[in-house]
C-alpha cells in the first residue's frame, strides 16, 4: 500500500464566482494548510451535501454573498504530502449583481488578465491556466504560414481550419503550444485526438450552435460531455445568441461585426454604441471583432470589451 492510499479524501467544493471581466478571490492565511497565498472561496463538503449545495453554503458562510451555481468548472483529484483531496470547481454567478460590493474585507475583485500575477495552492494552477484570458486574439483562416506571423504581443490564436488540415498544423507545430493559446471550433475540436484536445485552450461555438446548445440544456440541464470541462467562446452578433451563451455559461464571446470589414463587405458594422449595449447584456469576457485592430484595445475597453480580435492586423 503506498502512502497516498493510506490518506483519508478530502472532498472539497469551490466557487469560481466571476462577473464579467473579474473574478473573486481572498487571501488564505499563513497559519492555514496551503496557506500564504490567494484561494477562490469553498470548503469541505458536508455528509449529504451535493457539491453545488456546499459551495453556495461555503460562499455564504466566507464572503457574505449569495451566488447561483451555474455548471462543474473542473473537477479532479490533487496530492498533497499530508492529505488527498477531490476538488469540484464550481463557475458561479452572483444572484443579485447589487451585492458586488457587499463583500467582506478579506476578499477582492481581480481582472482576469491579472489573475496569473497572484500565487495560489498548487492544486489551483490548471484552474489559474484556464481562467487567464488574454486580451488580444489572432484569428488564422488556413494559412499555415501565418502561424510564423504571429504578433510578438498575441498569445492566443484561434485556428479556423478543416479536420485534416488542423490535425496536420497541430501535430507538425508542436510549439504553438508551448508559446500560445490555442481555439478550434467544436466539430473540429471532435476529429482531433486525445492528447491534441488536451493541450487545446477553447472551443468555439457558432451562432447557430449556441441556440441548438440552449435548447439542449433547457430540456436536459447538461451540456454534451465534449463541452465539459473545457473553455467555450462563443460568436455572438444579436441578444438572442447572447442570452443562449449566458444560458450555456461560455467563458468568452466574440461580438461581430463592430464595424464593416473587407471580408465581409455586405455586412454593415454594430457599431462601437450598439457593441457596448450587447456587451452590457454579457456575463462573461468579450470579444470587439470585425474591423477593429490591436490599437483599438483601450476603445474597446472603453465600450466594455474585455478585448479584441482579428486576422491582418494581428500578424506582422
Amino acid at each position: 500500500m503506498n502512502q497516498s492510499e493510506t490518506k483519508k479524501l478530502i472532498q472539497v467544493s469551490i466557487a469560481i464566482i466571476r462577473h464579467k471581466n473579474q473574478v473573486l478571490l481572498g487571501w488564505r492565511d499563513e497559519k492555514l494548510a496551503q496557506g500564504g497565498c490567494y484561494e477562490f472561496a469553498g470548503g469541505k463538503i458536508e455528509l449529504g451535501e451535493m457539491p453545488e449545495q456546499a459551495v453556495v453554503r461555503e460562499v455564504q458562510e466566507e464572503v457574505g454573498i449569495d451566488v447561483t451555481p451555474i455548471k462543474r468548472f473542473a473537477s479532479f483529484q490533487f496530492d498533497y504530502p499530508d492529505r488527498l483531496l477531490s476538488l469540484f470547481f464550481i463557475l458561479c454567478k452572483l444572484k443579485d449583481p447589487r451585492e458586488l460590493q457587499s463583500i467582506d474585507q478579506h476578499w477582492r475583485w481581480i481582472d482576469l488578465d491579472d489573475v496569473q500575477k497572484f500565487e495560489f495552492p498548487k492544486a489551483n494552477q490548471s484552474i489559474i491556466q484556464r481562467l487567464s484570458w488574454s486580451c488580444k486574439i489572432a484569428i488564422l483562416n488556413g494559412d499555415h504560414t501565418a502561424i510564423q506571423q504571429v504578433s510578438d504581443d498575441v498569445d492566443t490564436i484561434y485556428v479556423r481550419q478543416s479536420d485534416e488540415n488542423l490535425k496536420h498544423l497541430l501535430l507538425n507545430n508542436p510549439q504553438l503550444f508551448d508559446g500560445k493559446k490555442v481555439i478550434v471550433r467544436w466539430q473540429d475540436y471532435q476529429q482531433l485526438n486525445d492528447d491534441l484536445q488536451e493541450k487545446v485552450f477553447a472551443i468555439h461555438l457558432n451562432g447557430q450552435q449556441l441556440v441548438e446548445l440552449a435548447e439542449s440544456i433547457s430540456q436536459n440541464n447538461e451540456l454534451p460531455s465534449s463541452l465539459q470541462n473545457k473553455n467555450l467562446i462563443g460568436a455572438c452578433h444579436n441578444e438572442n445568441e447572447i442570452e443562449c451563451a449566458n444560458l450555456i455559461a461560455c467563458d468568452a464571446i466574440f461580438i461581430s461585426p463592430v464595424q464593416a470589414t473587407p471580408t465581409h463587405p455586405e455586412q454593415s458594422g454594430l457599431g462601437w454604441e450598439r457593441f457596448s449595449a450587447l456587451a452590457d447584456m454579457t456575463e462573461m469576457p468579450v470579444y470587439a471583432l470585425g474591423g477593429v485592430g490591436r490599437d483599438d484595445l483601450d476603445v474597446a475597453k472603453a465600450y466594455g470589451a474585455y478585448g479584441v480580435a482579428g486576422i491582418r492586423d494581428f500578424l506582422t
